[in-house]
């Protein structure tokens, strides 16, 4: 089963093969830890000033 589309040629079996192993296991069938980066940039720290605001307003305000 092949699609053309302009110039590229999608395979229905070719264009899945990654669908063949999961992601986190390596060849041995160990797994393959994933340490995600803590974010980080402009708007990361506009939203933990907003959640110390609203954090600050929740407690003074409480009743």
């Amino acid at each position: 089963m092949s699609i053309q589309q302009g110039n590229i040629k999608i395979s229905g079996s070719d264009g899945e093969a990654f669908r063949d192993s999961v992601g986190t296991m390596d060849d041995t069938g160990k797994r393959k830890w994933v340490f995600p980066r803590k974010p980080k940039g402009k708007f990361t720290n506009y939203r933990d000033y907003t959640s110390y605001v609203l954090l600050a307003l929740f407690l003074e305000f409480h009743f």
